[in-house]
């Protein structure tokens, strides 16, 4: 999948919401407004591969504490809930965690 939202006409997959900087010079995807998780689910087909590559570009928003308590949800070691501030890559179903990259406000 590739999805650069610095290309003109590039629109955010199902399931993230479009966000931008008030300029309007920056456009990301995020995830939805009601501070759960969004998923986004990028069919191989019957290609079979050996590697996930890519690029995450990241943007704060709010406040971002990486793997602390987000949401008041009890159990944030499940890689179903929201246990992040950031992008996780999985693989399957059920889920396998591939990378994960947290952002955070400060380095405490």
């Amino acid at each position: 999948a590739h999805i650069n939202m610095s290309e003109e006409g590039v629109q955010c997959p199902p399931g993230l919401q479009e966000s931008s900087d008030p300029s309007g010079n920056i456009r990301a995807c995020g995830r939805t407004v009601d501070n759960s998780c969004s998923s986004v689910h990028f069919p191989t087909g019957s290609s079979s591969y050996t590697q996930i590559c890519g690029i995450v570009r990241g943007y704060a928003k709010g406040k971002n504490n990486a793997f602390g308590p987000s949401y008041n949800v009890p159990d944030l070691a499940n890689i179903d809930s929201p246990y992040v501030d950031g992008i996780s890559i999985t693989l399957g179903s059920p889920r396998h965690h591939i990378w994960t990259y947290a952002a955070r406000q400060d380095e405490r």
